[in-house]
């Protein structure tokens, strides 16, 4: 009988010390895995710390970016300010026939226009730095190449200005030399120009600052 009993405490030993080396496992593996979880914790707030920090790196770039743009367009817009300023003597001519003759007199035809367009009798007396057609002579052409007049004196090129209302409906115009870049701006206003004016308000585009557009004394932000 005694010996059946220590039989059972010896296998009952034995029970507990697998039991001990178990439970001794777990504690183990639980202190790996609490060791796991701090580390990914870790990592994981490291990630977020460097997603914050590039996140506020992209913002600052974008200011940069932005005042990089508005400054480029400041400079774009003294540009095309000092380009209007030294074409402040010229004046473009629309729609004037082109002779069939690539020798034909620039300067003769534009005092005939004048003379006989625009009723500026005293036109022969006007003198220009230089007139030229834009591109080349083509028959084919629907359109005549326009002139660019410069006039010798600003005063004279005032008074031609002066006179382009009575083209209307004629399919010639003129218009100031002004910087393509101006002329592009302008382009994207010209319909609120036309709304403004058949509403019967004051429109205009300033003189200073040819891209900007002016109604009733404000100004008018350019719409993309």
């Amino acid at each position: 009988m005694l010996v059946v009993l220590e039989t059972k405490v010896d296998s009952i030993n034995k029970h507990v010390c697998s039991i001990d080396t178990k439970v001794l496992q777990l504690q183990n593996k639980v202190t790996t895995l609490e060791s796991s979880l701090k580390e990914n914790v870790k990592a994981v707030n490291e990630m977020e710390a460097g997603i914050t920090s590039l996140n506020a790196d992209v913002e600052e770039m974008k200011v940069k970016a932005d005042k990089t743009t508005d400054e480029v367009n400041t400079i774009h817009q003294q540009q095309w300010y000092l380009e209007t300023y030294q074409r402040r003597e010229n004046l473009r001519f629309y729609g004037i026939p082109e002779q069939l003759d690539e020798q034909e007199n620039n300067l003769e035809v534009l005092v005939d226009f004048m003379v006989n367009k625009l009723n500026l009798e005293d036109a022969p007396r006007f003198e220009f730095q230089r007139v030229h057609r834009v591109g080349k002579f083509d028959a084919s052409q629907r359109k005549p190449c326009q002139i660019i007049a410069r006039f010798l004196r600003y005063g004279d090129r005032e008074q031609v200005f002066s006179q382009a209302r009575q083209l209307k409906g004629t399919g010639m115009g003129i218009s100031p030399d002004l910087p393509k870049g101006v002329v592009d701006v302008r382009k994207k206003q010209i319909d609120t120009l036309k709304k403004a004016k058949k509403e019967g308000k004051r429109a205009y585009f300033s003189r200073a600052e040819p891209d900007k557009l002016y109604v009733d004394g404000h100004l008018i932000p350019v719409s993309e």
